[in-house]
């Protein structure tokens, strides 16, 4: 940088740092925002259809641990849907 450039660039970055807001967590809490389909946070969410039933099959973190088990949620009319138990087979079965 020349000369002239380098206390341009500091003093717009000076101003820049005076003018950002301060934010928290509140400022982003959307209230009415939330998941469309069913209630909570998923991820990777996969929706099969076998029949006339839907089935929602999601990974989820819990209470943000990272332990919590898959879900499947089952719906006829793809509007309400039911949490129902996964289907794990046992061991030595």
């Amino acid at each position: 940088m020349n000369c002239f450039t380098r206390p341009i660039v500091i003093a717009v970055l000076a101003l820049t740092e005076c003018i950002t807001p301060e934010l928290s967590a509140d400022d982003f809490d959307m209230p009415g925002a939330f998941n469309p389909i069913v209630p909570g946070y998923f991820a990777d969410p996969t929706i099969k259809e076998f029949g006339d039933t839907y089935y929602l099959y999601t990974t989820t973190d819990g209470n943000g641990g990272g332990r919590a088990p898959s879900q499947v949620w089952v719906s006829k009319d793809f509007h309400n849907w039911t949490l129902v138990p996964m289907n794990w087979p046992l061991a030595g079965e």
